[in-house]
């Protein structure tokens, strides 16, 4: 008795905390104004919603919003507990979309996942869900518009199970779940039913979405209390399913709830009275919705910003009536004490009440994506004093992350090449002998075509930067997803379980890379959505060439394009200027990091990691990477625009199969010199250190009259790269005193390739030297 007395003292308190606000704040816009300063922020997310995810309609966005509202709020109990209105089903998604009774609510977080990323720094969950249900309703013509309190913590867990009522519960249980948290009989069947006015099915009948549950979805009206009270003789689909009965009208579904509140003598006169009610059916609704809003929640702690929440839409329907065809005698009478209405029947032939429209603007489908939005949200609410707010990258901000740069010195630079070289090899160069051969000339172009280039300093990393451009750099990080799940499907289509076994692997190694392939599906989705929903195009996905023969190969590439990916991320979390993109694209980082170190240590038996620091990569560098397996000029056409403004590849730098730490290695790249005075140096980095090393250039006589020589370019490895992992190598211009070398945009002239210096669980080199 207590929680319910206590739950009705905070919904008496509402007329006179209204009461006793009389003086307007002007909001930072300008443009509203407010009775609490605190309430501006959330007219901005008032508008998003109205726009960008209800489209001004009572359509698909609206009635899932108010769905929401409804299984977030019901998740607490006298006795088991839980929070209420908190957020709940959001933050915890994982657990709580595994309760029957939540099936199709992954569809509504996707939709309205995004948005909610978006305003978390202005809004909790708990209040966002809320505050969305309210904007949803005055969208409905005839619905009331329902008071709104900001200020619910964040969720300290998941809601209990078996808390949210189910089609195919009986009247009593109903009753008693309500009942248990204040709610009259009356308000239980107001608040059903009112909910089902404005609402369709998604996963009742098999195959159909948006099936309504009356004949006017797009209404808050009683007409739901008519159609539900017919005589049931249609079944929507092939077959009845559990929670479903057979309905009235044509294109419409019946719940099983529903019928028998219409019926049970505990309910059916409460049922019938809001037949052709408007005001009672508003009132109620409105007063039970404030209810489900306020539950687990103390009213006297939070910010009345009712405020905010536009004016409802005046009802401008008509009575309700039976539909073509239907008489009085259609009614099944279920009150004993009063007869049910007299109604008219709309003219002309039975029609077939068409299905819901989907909300244009998120049509994925995946609960994959809702966990996404939940790790986000509880990341940003829950540990927001841990995780600093992003803010524009600075010389000053990045003085005491400068790394290191030694000059290397060239031992025996006129010394002759040990065998012939037969071209310039594109490809990983690693140190030899490897693992199974993996890394020797005998690969077929293993890691064929990889090259990009890393700058010295984080600084230089800035010339890119901008704050405006999340988008930009949202479809950066979607190119990427796009070619990795690619790759994974690919290979995976092509090597059977068989063709793992012949080449040596268990069975569990292929059932990891299946993990591997859905982890980037579920990238792409998350991105794809993260760039639609903010009104911006994506980039689309591109023509690949993966060049491999065997599972081995397969294996070998699969580890440079995971490490490719994560240095990609640790380059780019910086250029963000929204923090919820940084914590979401940092799950993505270590999710990439624990697959890079799975494949390099569990599947090749090398080393799970390199240094200390990982080498980050800017989105040139990224960019010249992925087009190691996609022509730039032959993308999809949309593709270069959507990418962040400046950002393109740099020529190609092709190494030697084997690169030697100590050892003279050829390494080729397009350069015409425009200076005499001109030299090229590699640059070799790992983590945040870079060693530069002079390049050997030497002229070969070309046999043949009036054949040109041709121009070679050798470098020395320097001996301390051995041990040290994955290596990015960069050629550069400078002059004759390597100290004074620089390494950014203006000096860069190809690269970098991509070079593993494995080592074992000693430190040991891997191979002999």
């Amino acid at each position: 008795m207590a929680f319910k007395n206590a739950l009705a003292a905070l919904v008496l308190a509402l007329p006179l905390v209204n009461g006793l606000r009389t003086r307007r704040t002007t909001c930072p816009d300008g443009v509203n104004t407010a009775i609490n300063a605190a309430c501006c922020k959330l007219f901005p997310v008032v508008e998003d919603l109205k726009e960008n995810l209800f489209e001004n309609e009572c359509g698909d966005g609206a009635h899932g919003a108010l769905r929401l509202v409804f299984h977030d709020a019901i998740g607490i109990s006298p006795t088991l507990g839980g929070g209420g209105a908190d957020g709940s089903i959001a933050t915890f998604n994982e657990t709580e979309l595994t309760f029957h009774a939540n099936l199709g609510i992954d569809d509504v977080l996707d939709a309205l996942g995004p948005l909610l990323i978006k305003h978390s720094d202005v809004v909790s969950a708990g209040d966002f869900i809320q505050l969305a249900g309210a904007v949803s309703l005055v969208q409905c013509n005839g619905a009331p518009r329902i008071p709104f309190f900001m200020g619910r913590a964040p969720p300290k867990a998941a809601s209990p199970p078996n808390l949210v009522p189910e089609p195919f519960d009986s009247v009593q249980s109903i009753l008693q779940r309500f009942g248990e948290l204040g709610f009259s009989t009356e308000e239980t069947v107001a608040v059903i039913a009112g909910s089902h006015s404005v609402a369709g099915a998604d996963d009742v009948v098999p195959n159909m979405e948006g099936v309504p549950f009356d004949q006017t979805p797009d209404i808050f009206d009683t007409q739901i209390f008519v159609d539900v009270q017919l005589r049931g003789t249609i079944s929507p689909g092939n077959e009845i399913t559990q929670g479903e009965v057979e309905t009235s009208v044509p294109g419409t579904v019946r719940l099983q709830s529903d019928h028998l509140l219409a019926r049970d003598s505990a309910t059916n006169c409460e049922w019938q009275s809001f037949v052709n009610n408007q005001a009672k059916m508003a009132q109620v609704f409105g007063q039970a919705v404030l209810k489900l809003s306020l539950l687990g929640q103390n009213q006297n702690e939070l910010i009345d910003c009712s405020e905010v929440i536009p004016p409802a839409i005046p009802f401008t329907g008509g009575p309700a009536t039976l539909p073509p065809g239907q008489t009085m005698d259609d009614i099944e009478q279920a009150c004993a004490t009063a007869a049910f209405p007299s109604l008219a029947t709309q003219p002309g032939p039975p029609t077939t009440v068409p299905q819901i429209a989907r909300l244009r603007l998120h049509t994925m489908k995946s609960a994959i994506l809702g966990r996404f939005v939940a790790i986000a949200l509880a990341a940003t609410t829950a540990v927001a004093n841990v995780i600093p707010p992003a803010s524009p990258v600075t010389n000053t901000t990045l003085k005491t992350i400068v790394p290191s740069i030694r000059r290397a010195t060239v031992e025996g630079v006129e010394s002759n090449v040990n065998g012939a070289i037969a071209g310039p090899v594109d490809g990983i160069a690693g140190s030899v002998p490897s693992p199974r051969g993996l890394l020797g000339s005998d690969s077929g172009g293993l890691f064929k075509r990889l090259a990009s280039y890393i700058p010295t300093t984080l600084i230089s990393r800035g010339g890119n930067n901008n704050n405006e451009a999340d988008n930009g750099y949202l479809n950066l990080a979607l190119l990427l997803s796009q070619l990795e799940f690619a790759f994974f499907e690919n290979g995976l289509n092509r090597f059977s379980a068989e063709d793992f076994r012949a080449a040596g692997y268990a069975d569990w190694v292929r059932g990891r890379y299946e993990q591997i392939r859905e982890h980037e599906r579920a990238h792409v989705e998350f991105l794809q959505s993260a760039v639609t929903t903010s009104g911006r195009d994506r980039v689309q996905a591109c023509d690949y060439r993966f060049e491999f023969d065997n599972v081995r190969i397969f294996v070998d590439i699969s580890e440079a394009i995971a490490t490719i990916a994560t240095s990609a991320y640790v380059g780019g979390l910086h250029y963000f200027e929204l923090r919820e993109y940084i914590t979401v694209l940092a799950s993505i980082l270590a999710v990439e990091a624990r697959q890079a170190a799975w494949i390099n240590g569990s599947v090749r038996k090398q080393n799970p990691w390199n240094t200390a620091f990982e080498t980050p990569l800017t989105p040139n560098q990224v960019l010249t990477l992925l087009t190691s397996f996609f022509d730039f000029d032959s993308m999809p056409g949309q593709n270069r625009g959507l990418l962040p403004p400046g950002v393109h590849p740099y020529p190609r730098l092709s190494l030697a199969p084997r690169l030697i730490p100590g050892e003279e290695a050829e390494i080729s790249f397009p350069y015409s010199r425009n200076d005499d005075g001109e030299r090229l140096y590699a640059a070799f980095l790992v983590g945040f250190e870079t060693i530069f090393a002079v390049i050997i250039e030497r002229d070969e006589h070309a046999e043949g009259s009036g054949s040109e020589n041709r121009r070679r370019y050798f470098v020395q490895v320097p001996r301390d790269l051995a041990a040290r992992g994955t290596v990015f190598v960069s050629v550069v211009r400078g002059r004759d005193n390597i100290n004074d070398v620089r390494f950014d945009d203006s000096t860069i002239v190809a690269g970098p390739a991509i070079a593993m210096f494995p080592f074992d669980a000693f430190g040991k080199p891997i191979g002999e030297w």
